[in-house]
């Protein structure tokens, strides 16, 4: 006679049931850090701390004083949290 398979199976059901949470806290973390906005702008020679926005005086907006990486992409995008929902 065999113990149930309730208790055979438990460690693996288990296992599978830490390693989905694990997942879905990797995932939460990464996105929960990121930066949602579209575009992206990277002011060239601001500090990384400086925070999302960087204030340019109106008198030295031109071309030449804003030195900036402009990148558009779907930073917006939802799906590595919609994702989650089949776990």
């Amino acid at each position: 006679m065999q113990d149930a398979y309730s208790l055979r199976c438990m460690p693996q059901v288990h296992g599978a049931v830490r390693d989905t949470l694990a997942h879905c806290r990797e995932v939460m973390e990464i996105e929960v850090n990121s930066a949602v906005d579209n575009p992206l702008v990277f002011m060239k020679g601001a500090t990384p701390h400086a925070g999302a926005n960087v204030l340019v005086d109106p008198a030295e907006r031109s071309s030449a004083s804003l030195d900036a990486d402009v990148i558009s992409g779907g930073n917006f995008h939802g799906q590595p949290l919609a994702s989650l929902w089949i776990f």
